[in-house]
């Protein structure tokens, strides 16, 4: 019996730090994201929407233009994100 709770108590405290690092990992990719979103509409200002708005384009032109190159993205990220679903789901054998 003593063996068992051992055992437990030893899953229990490795689960914890799996958990643990998922948690930082998360906060992590959460960080990224920010930075990258920032660093994409800073780019997108002074690459794309200023010029054009100087060449006579509206706000809500170049906002829509935004929205869709977004779209567009978030479509293929998430095909790719089906794709690696499928490499690392677990293998019937049937």
């Amino acid at each position: 019996m003593n063996t068992i709770q051992v055992l437990l108590l030893k899953l229990v405290k490795h689960a914890d730090g799996l958990l643990r690092n998922q948690n930082v990992l998360v906060m992590f990719l959460v960080e990224t994201f920010i930075a990258a979103q920032e660093s994409r509409n800073t780019a997108f200002d002074a690459l794309v929407k200023d010029p054009w708005l100087e060449k006579g384009k509206t706000d809500e032109t170049m906002q829509n233009f935004y929205d869709m190159k977004t779209d567009i993205t978030r479509k293929k990220a998430n095909e790719l994100l089906k794709q690696f679903k499928k490499l690392v789901a677990p293998k019937s054998d049937e």
